[in-house]
């Protein structure tokens, strides 16, 4: 890929040492697609495809009078921060940097911690939008029914989503990344490129001399490389904050407003009228009902559907469920929720986890292999995200969000 843009700012010699991604098009091993031939037939109608979308959204941007930045950064290269990014080329966007602070994804890392989505009607149709929904279906299972059991095995049920106007589709975290770094780069032309292990700390508004200032319109990123330890800043355009739970982009925009809100106070005091700025405000609320979560894969025996979700209760107190999803026609990906520290969560050895399958859910206890049940017990528990939101100003002044 190009290297990133430009800046204004000072930019420490130390940033040639970043680590940029260098993304193909080619299908990947841990993908679906079969053969050669089939590979090259999708890859082509895609690209057909993404051209005339390509062009008619870029017209459109025209005739509104948009004019795209000259310099664009995209903060944290997962499903959101790539789908920004393929919107952003396809309204005409160029010279886009996505830095991330994770190392670039390879087979192995791709398989390490990664958990199964489900794509609803929304979701299928924010990806048609995007030009990608051809790619994801071709690495997705659909989901067509559940199986359901009751306490220790007990009152199964079934289902069939018949009366559904879309199927979910589900496939790996890392799978749904995958395709839309192949996505990016199959629509951008060469005009997005990604960073991997490089953490932004935050930003703030300095001026051409790297001075801050209040009036500065423009957001000078502090970057960090995990690698070889240095620090710089570098100013863009426009910067898209898609950087997670713990964004620090976010957390900048907090405290841009705060200092505002502080030096409007201090006008206050003085009789100097300015009109309110609209701050922004983060809120977590507090966990009421927390639980933890382990993977394990499960195979299917012959006869059971690979189309179908696949749920039981451990208990009628609902303290240690499981529920699972295809990961391909022989495998299930499951997960074990329970509360934090259960009892039979702990200490767990192979033969405790056949035991905990044994007493909880029986009826796919043999679906489990002694090596899964390994690999299972070695885990830590994973904790579920925590509900927030961000409310207020949702932008820095004209060229942050």
């Amino acid at each position: 890929p190009p290297p990133p843009p430009s800046s204004s700012s000072s930019t420490s010699s130390s940033s040639a040492s970043l680590s940029t991604s260098t993304i193909t098009t080619t299908t990947t091993p841990w993908s679906r697609a079969g053969g050669r031939g089939r590979r090259q037939r999708l890859a082509l109608d895609i690209r057909s495809r993404a051209a005339s979308g390509l062009a008619e959204e870029a017209a459109a941007a025209a005739a509104a009078g948009v004019c795209p930045p000259q310099s664009t950064a995209i903060v944290g290269a997962g499903p959101a921060g790539l789908a920004t990014a393929l919107m952003l080329v396809r309204r005409g966007w160029r010279n886009i940097t996505i830095f991330d602070k994770l190392p670039e994804p390879n087979e192995e890392t791709m398989n390490m911690r990664s958990y199964n989505l489900g794509l609803n009607g929304r979701g299928q149709q924010a990806l048609q939008q995007l030009g990608a929904l051809q790619r994801i279906k071709h690495n997705s299972l659909e989901v067509r029914g559940r199986r359901e059991w009751g306490p220790a095995g007990t009152k199964p049920s079934s289902r069939e989503f018949t009366d559904r106007r879309y199927l979910t589709r589900v496939l790996l975290r890392n799978n749904l990344v995958e395709c839309l770094r192949e996505e990016v780069v199959a629509q951008s032309n060469g005009h997005v490129s990604i960073v991997h292990n490089v953490e932004c700390e935050g930003f703030e508004w300095r001026d051409h001399d790297n001075q801050k200032s209040i009036n500065c319109e423009k957001p000078t990123l502090s970057l960090h490389n995990s690698e070889s330890g240095s620090r710089w800043s570098e100013t863009f355009d426009f910067v898209a904050g898609v950087d997670g739970a713990a964004s620090a982009i976010r957390a900048a925009m907090v405290r841009d407003s705060q200092r505002e809100q502080q030096q409007r106070t201090d006008e206050e005091n003085k009789n100097i009228h300015s009109e309110e700025p609209l701050t922004t405000h983060f809120k977590r609320f507090e966990p009421c009902n927390t639980r933890v979560y382990r993977t394990i894969k499960l195979k299917l025996p012959e006869g059971w559907r690979a189309d179908v979700n696949y749920a039981a209760r451990g208990d009628e107190n609902r303290e240690i469920l499981f529920d699972a999803l295809p990961l391909d026609e022989e495998t299930l990906l499951g997960a074990i929720l329970s509360k934090p520290n259960h009892p039979k969560m702990q200490n767990l050895t192979v033969e405790k986890a056949r035991a905990l399958f044994d007493e909880y859910f029986p009826p796919l206890s043999s679906l489990a292999t002694d090596e899964a049940l390994r690999e299972f017990a070695e885990k830590e528990d994973s904790r579920l995200p925590e509900f927030s939101y961000v409310e207020g100003a949702l932008h820095g002044r004209k060229s942050v969000v």
